[in-house]
């Protein structure tokens, strides 16, 4: 009796499953997208007018946010996160379940002029609206967001469908991996990326009015500040990837390690400057 019961449940979930096994059945993993979904707008523009560029990438439900470039005279990081996107791009599996926002060059004045602060002389990295921010300092800004530049993250940030579940912002030149946010979900992501990386993890405390102060102080997002060194800017492109490219696909891929990718080859488009 009861195997004739179960020869005919296991004919029944056949006929369901569009005459399959029974052992085929809600058995098959997601398939990581064949395309990209992607797309570039402009979030802002500068104090003379340059775009800010924010480039997304996949549509899943986790977020995750590179700035780079805050700093102008700091421009390693805006190579290396816009070859992260063209690698990406490469590698859909990469993305799967994703939603990566990349803004490459978040200080353009500052990048073309290698100055560290905008064209109003302010610490574009001081003057977002944190609970520590102060005006005591003249590069921080007379009050918090009053600089296009940083309006233009702060609209992006708060556009989100939901909190991004990490961001990293990439700077030079105090060569660590440092971080903000909840320690037991930060610490082990900030040790990730500094075996990536082979840079240590350095504690350097929360800047007044920074990003890892407002995302990774106030509202407690995972904020990962990674300090290049100086002479990484006489870097080609390329070097840069070769010496960096893990970190920064451990940054998506976290708590996976990458595996093996396609590395579209570097051209003049990820160059700095100009």
């Amino acid at each position: 009796m009861l195997r004739t019961l179960g020869l005919f449940v296991t004919a029944a979930l056949i006929a369901l499953s569009g005459c399959r096994s029974a052992t085929e059945i809600n058995v098959t993993a997601p398939e990581p997208p064949q395309s990209v979904p992607e797309s570039y707008s402009i979030i802002g523009r500068s104090l003379d007018g340059r775009g800010i560029e924010c480039h997304k990438l996949g549509n899943g439900y986790e977020h995750i946010v590179f700035v780079a470039g805050i700093h102008g005279s700091e421009p390693a990081g805006v190579p290396l996160s816009r070859q992260l996107g063209a690698v990406l791009k490469a590698n859909p599996e990469l993305l799967l379940n994703k939603t990566i926002i990349i803004v490459n060059n978040a200080n353009p004045d500052g990048l073309a002029k290698g100055q560290r602060y905008n064209n109003n002389g302010i610490d574009l990295n001081r003057n977002f609206p944190a609970r520590n921010h102060t005006t005591k300092r003249d590069r921080h800004g007379e009050r918090p967001l009053s600089e296009p530049e940083s309006r233009a993250l702060f609209d992006l940030f708060r556009s989100l469908p939901r909190k991004p579940s990490r961001v990293i912002t990439l700077h030079q030149p105090l060569v660590c991996i440092d971080y903000d946010g909840p320690e037991d979900i930060t610490l082990p992501l900030a040790e990730a990326l500094a075996e990536a990386a082979n840079l240590p993890v350095k504690k350097l405390g929360s800047r007044p009015g920074s990003l890892g102060s407002w995302l990774g102080v106030d509202q407690q997002i995972p904020t990962i500040t990674v300090e290049f060194y100086k002479s990484d800017t006489q870097l080609s492109d390329d070097e840069l990837w070769q010496r960096y490219g893990d970190m920064m696909l451990t940054a998506v891929t976290y708590p996976r390690k990458p595996g093996p990718r396609q590395v579209p080859r570097s051209s003049k488009r990820f160059r700095t400057g100009n």
